[in-house]
């Protein structure tokens, strides 16, 4: 539920402004990317710090204080058109997902001990919860290619939390990065195929369906990887900190970068830069390392 609501709060902004814009306060596409960086930098500098403190905090007490930061957030968020109260208002979001997150997935990295199936599915759902915060009671409202991506991921996840258990989970990364890589080539030909056949198209479009399913499996992988590597141990509390401090970290810098490339060459710049970020992790793939797998902690 904690995922669900983080998923609906982001839609929400966007939804909430872009009402005001068109009531005539003055709100627009800035104010939304402003309140965004906002959020992210302060789940940034509260992740490292609150994951360490759910080493010593009973991971309950964390989600639940970053659970009711989240609901005052949304509060002040719908009580006023001031954009300083927007900019409080994502602020204690950012805090309230880096007092929850680090908990959450330190929580799942104990229950799951041990128990290299449950936790291959359990951080898939984890994945999936956030696109539950997507859906919405009127989809065209949010357009229907988003709604559809939505439903499209979230059925390859649920296929990688049956997967996960039966595979090497770098492997699992390296395929799903290779499934990325097709979607971005196959984005970058449906952009320019407008003079095409309709069916070449849909067929373009059911391949590029097929490898978004695959490429769902790179986070839930991700985070199986590093449930195994830190185990049920002192300081897997930090360790999920740090991993959304980084996270946080790529969505900064991912939103700076989206913008240059969308400006460069609109929709096949954000394909381009897509591409060359799925080849940069695969190159870096093999520098892994050795990192404990989940089948050998489980034996």
């Amino acid at each position: 539920m904690l995922r669900v609501a983080g998923g609906a709060s982001s839609v929400l902004v966007g939804i909430y402004v872009a009402d005001l814009a068109g009531r005539g306060f003055g709100a627009g596409a800035g104010l939304v990317g402003t309140l965004a960086a906002m959020s992210f930098g302060a789940e940034l500098l509260g992740a490292v710090p609150l994951g360490m403190l759910s080493d010593v905090v009973s991971a309950r007490v964390l989600m639940t204080g970053g659970a009711l930061l989240a609901a005052l957030a949304t509060f002040l968020f719908g009580v006023t058109h001031d954009t300083g109260v927007f900019v409080v208002s994502r602020a204690l979001e950012g805090l309230a997902a880096a007092a929850g997150v680090p908990a959450l997935l330190a929580h799942l990295t104990d229950a799951t001990a041990g128990d290299h199936t449950l936790r291959a599915r359990a951080m898939s759902y984890f994945e999936l919860s956030l696109l539950a915060g997507l859906f919405a009671d009127n989809p065209s409202g949010l357009g229907w290619l988003l709604f559809t991506y939505a439903v499209v991921f979230g059925a390859g996840v649920l296929s990688w939390s049956r997967v996960l258990p039966r595979i090497d989970l770098r492997r699992a990364l390296r395929i799903s990065l290779l499934a990325m890589l097709g979607v971005s080539v196959g984005l970058l030909l449906l952009n320019h195929m407008g003079e095409q056949p309709l069916r070449l198209r849909w067929m373009l479009t059911a391949v590029i369906a097929a490898l978004i399913m695959v490429e769902s499996g790179f986070t839930p992988a991700a985070l199986s990887l590093l449930a195994g590597a830190v185990g049920p141990a002192v300081g897997r509390g930090a360790a999920m900190g740090i991993y959304s401090f980084l996270l946080s970290l790529g969505a900064l810098a991912g939103s700076v970068f989206a913008g240059i490339a969308g400006r460069w060459l609109a929709i096949d710049g954000l394909t381009y830069a897509t591409l060359g970020l799925a080849i940069v992790a695969l190159t870096l793939l093999p520098r892994l390392g050795s990192v404990r797998s989940l089948t050998s902690e489980a034996g």
